[in-house]
Formats: structure tokens, C-alpha cells, sequence
């Protein structure tokens, strides 16, 4: 959807945000965590992507901005989710399924990630993402510590 600052918006899936809010009530049971508990719900009200020309601002838990001139490649890693009992359960309901999509940038030599299957039409977002870089959407696999990019021609 857009808005009046040219900024395409994605916000949160259903599913992310009960699974999040799931994971603040659960904190907000042992008294200690209860400041977590609240800060996590209080967050994820306001979860969404906004894309612009100039880069990407994902907002959820925490905050990860990008900026679009320091890109030099975009990559997409799915990450299978294979937990078991309420943490798996959890886990799929907040990605959106068995697969937890992520968008990779690489920014220099590191990768930057956040998780693009917690947000609504994240396909979208990825094509959107891919046309204002004018770079092609790479697939990027999971090493045993850090992620695999595909080697450049």
C-alpha cells in the first residue's frame, strides 16, 4: 500500500503478530520479564517495512535500516524451520509457514538480513526491492556460520 511520502508499506501478517504477542504474554508470566513482555507487544503494533527510492526501514522487535547506494548484491535464503512443540509452532506461525524467507543484502563484505516472510506480500516487497536496485534477486544458502553467496560470474 502506498503512502503520502512515497514510501511503499508492508506491515506485518496476522500470524507474526499473534505469534509475537503469544511470545510477550508468556515473558509477561515470569514477573522479571515483564518489561520485555510489554516492550516486545507495544513493538510489534507498529511492525511494517517501508521501502523508498533512497532504501528499506524493517520494523518489528527492533529496527534495520538500508540504505540502497551501499547495496552491491540482493539475495533471498530460505531458512526451513524443523523446530518442534510450542517454539516450532510459533516459529511457523510468525513466518508464515515451514520456510522462514529471508532478504539478504550485501552491504561491502557482510551480509544484513531480516526476516521478509513475517511481513505482508513479501514477494512483492522482493520484486519491488530488485526493480529499484536494478539487480537481480540471488539465491543465498545457510553456511554452517554465516551465509553463502552464489559465486559472480
Amino acid at each position: 500500500m502506498e503512502n503520502p511520502s512515497n514510501a511503499t508499506t508492508y506491515n506485518l501478517h496476522k500470524g507474526a503478530k499473534s505469534a509475537l504477542t503469544v511470545v510477550g504474554i508468556l515473558l509477561c508470566i515470569l514477573i522479571i520479564t515483564i518489561p520485555v513482555g510489554i516492550y516486545i507487544i507495544v513493538r510489534i503494533s507498529g511492525g511494517r517495512v517501508e521501502v523508498t527510492q533512497e532504501g528499506l526501514t524493517a520494523k518489528a522487535i527492533g529496527t534495520k535500516k538500508f540504505r540502497f547506494s551501499e547495496v552491491n548484491r540482493l539475495g533471498v535464503c530460505n531458512v526451513p524451520i524443523i523446530a518442534r512443540g510450542i517454539g516450532g509452532a510459533l516459529a511457523r506461525k510468525k513466518v508464515g509457514g515451514d520456510v522462514g524467507i529471508n532478504m539478504c543484502f550485501m552491504i561491502g563484505k557482510k551480509t544484513k538480513v531480516f526476516i521478509a516472510s513475517m511481513y505482508e506480500n513479501h514477494q512483492e516487497m522482493f520484486d519491488q526491492v530488485s526493480k529499484i536496485l536494478g539487480k537481480p534477486v540471488e539465491e543465498v544458502t545457510v553456511g554452517a556460520l554465516r551465509f553463502k553467496w552464489p559465486e559472480q560470474a
